[in-house]
């Protein structure tokens, strides 16, 4: 896959802004967060999942089919997460625990762990109370159950038409949903993904793909400053129309997002070094033992968790995840 953009880069950036944001959490810091000034929820979310509507279409159409696109995806995202899973939970987790054996031992214990490595689930229902805060011990893996369901409608729909009519349609269908069934939507869930959440992020995510499939319109560089400025006036605009923001803003963002990122190339954070993936998922359990053991100020407390957090991806990234990123699908 061609490296000329700097999507990597800021997926990186993306998943550092969640880090700092959920440290400020943690350790009660009055750190302002964009949703304070902007209300657009999970702006960084928001781009994770824009970034992934745009590679993961390119993925699908250098494929030989839904399967092979289905393994990739498989390969990309389950091993990573079960290895995070296995630790944190039969490894971190004892350490706040009374009765360690019969913590490691019990078959609650081995569901909490199949539950969060296949993305059904973020607590440990039998842990005391992990890192002297609560039992959810992997919140940021919410997000991974609705891209991963992302992953399987966008096979199916570009399995049936690759155009850029399929994510066109979802984009429609999905704000069509959103401002007429609010509520229905809201109370209902499929594998623990709500409907509305669902909908909500399809709408970054087949923003992507449809840029993807529709790049050869917009590429051009006065087509690029065209749609940047009519996105920026967008956000602008709806800045104070809370009511409207929701929808038009995702769609704002993710324009904004995939343009910065096809605009800009950079080799930062590609190959090897790319561990965005591995930042957001074994953030929240280092920033959980680092603000519980270690009592210092917020911005030491941020930069220790950093540090050790990039560590740990790098080495799960190039001595673990690397093994079968490399497998050869059929």
């Amino acid at each position: 896959m061609s490296r000329n953009n700097c999507f990597d880069l800021l997926r990186l950036f993306a998943a550092v802004m969640v880090v700092v944001y959920h440290h400020a959490g943690f350790m009660k810091f009055p750190l302002e967060n964009p949703g304070q000034w902007f209300p657009l929820d999970s702006i960084w979310v928001q781009m994770f999942i824009s970034i992934s509507g745009y590679l993961v279409t390119k993925s699908f159409i250098t494929s030989k089919g839904f399967d092979q696109y289905m393994v990739k995806r498989c390969l990309r995202i389950f091993p990573a997460i079960f290895l995070c899973s296995f630790l944190v939970i039969y490894v971190i987790v004892p350490f706040w625990e009374k009765d360690v054996i019969g913590f490691i031992t019990s078959e609650k214990t081995f569901k909490s762990f199949l539950n969060m490595a296949l993305l059904h689930g973020i607590n440990v229902g039998n842990a005391e109370n992990p890192y002297g805060l609560r039992t959810l011990v992997n919140p940021p893996l919410w997000t991974l159950a609705y891209e991963f369901l992302l992953y399987i409608c966008l096979g199916i729909l570009m399995s049936i038409n690759r155009t850029w009519i399929s994510p066109a349609i979802m984009i429609a269908l999905s704000i069509i949903l959103c401002a007429g069934y609010a509520d229905s939507l809201k109370n209902s869930y499929f594998y623990g993904v709500q409907y509305w959440t669902f909908l909500r992020l399809g709408i970054n995510f087949y923003v992507g793909s449809l840029m993807f499939l529709t790049v050869d319109k917009w590429g051009g560089d006065k087509y690029k400053l065209t749609l940047a400025s009519v996105c920026i006036l967008v956000l602008y605009y709806l800045s104070g129309n809370v009511a409207d923001v929701d929808m038009l803003g995702r769609v704002a963002l993710s324009v904004l997002t995939i343009l910065a990122g096809v605009t800009f190339a950079t080799g930062i954070g590609s190959g090897k070094f790319d561990i965005s993936y591995g930042v957001y998922i074994w953030s929240w359990p280092v920033q959980a033992v680092v603000v519980s053991m270690i009592k210092i100020d917020f911005w030491y407390s941020l930069a220790l968790s950093l540090l050790i957090i990039f560590v740990i991806s790098f080495l799960s990234r190039n001595l673990f995840e690397e093994r079968f990123l490399k497998l050869k699908p059929i």
